[in-house]
C-alpha cells in the first residue's frame, strides 16, 4: 500500500508473483522499500514499467550486498563419477503442500 500511496506505481500495474516478488527483477516489497531507485528521474521508483528503474534498483541492491564486478552468478559443480543420487538424503522428495 505504501508503494502505491507514494505514487511509484498504479494499482493496476502493481503485479507480483504468488510469493510477492514484483517487477522486472522480482523485488520483494521489503527490498523495494530499501533499494528501489528512480534511475530515470521521473519522480517514481517504477520497477514494473521502467527498465531503467528496475536495473538501477537491482544495481543498488547488488552494490549494497558487495557484489564484485566480474563475478559470475553461479559456478558449475561436478560430482564424482558414480555419485549415489539415490542415497543422498537431500535428493529425497516429499509431498508439496500449498
Amino acid at each position: 500500500m505504501r508503494i502505491i500511496s507514494d505514487g511509484h506505481v498504479g494499482v493496476d500495474d502493481m503485479v507480483g508473483s504468488w510469493a510477492g516478488a514484483m517487477g522486472h527483477t522480482q523485488f520483494m516489497p521489503s527490498s523495494f522499500m530499501r533499494f528501489a531507485v528512480d534511475y530515470n528521474g521521473d519522480g517514481r521508483k517504477d520497477i514494473w514499467n521502467s527498465v531503467q528503474d528496475a536495473l538501477g534498483s537491482t544495481a543498488n541492491y547488488l552494490n549494497h550486498f558487495k557484489w564484485r564486478p566480474g563475478e559470475t552468478w553461479g559456478y558449475e559443480v561436478k560430482l564424482p563419477s558414480g555419485f549415489d543420487f539415490a542415497g543422498d538424503r537431500l535428493s529425497k522428495r516429499g509431498p508439496f503442500a500449498c
